[in-house]
């Protein structure tokens, strides 16, 4: 896992907003060359797993990290 792919992962898994085989998922996803530029956030929107709201509020509380 790259740094702030991360650390988001980690955040959204300790704030209860996703468990870890979702982010397993998601970062397996991450690797494959058709989301490969695709971040983590996108991918698990896109999952059903993340709302838009809780990615900018995960991002926001990286950002103050």
């Amino acid at each position: 896992m790259a740094g702030n792919e991360e650390l988001f992962g980690l955040i959204a898994v300790r704030s209860g907003l996703i468990r870890r085989p979702q982010l397993a998922k998601a970062l397996a996803a991450q690797e494959d060359r058709k989301h490969a530029r695709k971040r983590l956030g996108e991918i698990l929107v896109g999952m059903g797993a993340l709302e838009s709201d809780d990615v900018r509020n995960i991002l926001h509380v990286q950002a103050l990290m």
